[in-house]
């Protein structure tokens, strides 16, 4: 029997690289999904990837392996692994405040109302966004620090406009407008970012501030 030349087994090993790639194009060919549906698919597999091989080790290939898709599907929908993570951000940033976004622009009818309804909704909401359990592992601290206030500061406007809309309503008599709202936001973090406390107890906590603050 001939025994294959070392430059024959490269190129055997070639073709069947390219042939297994072929192969796996036209299997993901048949399953069409619309642009959206598979971006959010590759989203979601990329954060499940980077929170089992930590974000520095995961690569493409790998998200792509999770997938059973080549490669070259998931560079037609994200540039790079850096835009994946941005992206990522940017979802998750989105649905925590989002809720918050849409409550402020609710009408109040008291101080301790709208501390209410606040309080509920922290509770209903706190833990359930998409991706928390990644940026909230241990060793993301630092980035979980960063998106507090990536989070207070798309807020804030939307809580200056709601403390306008109490000043002129008669139910707080707030002076400085942008530094108050600025101390309730950022007056919370220490107080989100304590793991000892549950949903309930920062909640709590989160309510005594703004209520502290806007009786002051």
């Amino acid at each position: 029997m001939l025994s294959l030349g070392r430059n024959d087994r490269r190129k055997s090993t070639a073709i069947y690289i390219e042939e297994r790639e072929f192969t796996m194009e036209r299997k993901t060919a048949r399953v069409s999904k619309e642009p959206e549906v598979r971006r959010q698919e590759i989203l979601d597999t990329a954060m499940k990837v980077f929170m089992e091989k930590g974000y520095e080790a995961a690569t493409m290939r790998d998200i792509a392996a999770a997938m059973h898709v080549v490669p070259g599907l998931c560079y037609r929908y994200f540039e790079s692994k850096q835009m994946l993570y941005d992206t990522a951000i940017e979802q998750y940033v989105k649905d925590i405040t989002h809720p918050m976004i849409e409550r402020l622009k609710e009408k109040d009818d008291s101080l301790d109302g709208f501390l209410d309804k606040m309080e509920q909704l922290f509770i209903q909401t706190d833990g359930k966004e998409k991706y928390h359990h990644f940026f909230h592992k241990k060793e993301n601290h630092d980035l979980q620090m960063l998106m507090s206030v990536k989070l207070c500061e798309t807020i804030e406007p939307y809580m200056e406009e709601k403390l306008r809309e109490m000043n002129e309503n008669g139910i707080t008599r707030v002076g400085n407008i942008p530094l108050t709202a600025s101390y309730m936001l950022f007056g919370a973090v220490p107080v989100l970012e304590n793991d000892g406390l549950s949903t309930a107890e920062k909640a709590l906590g989160i309510r005594m501030i703004m209520k502290c603050i806007l009786e002051a």
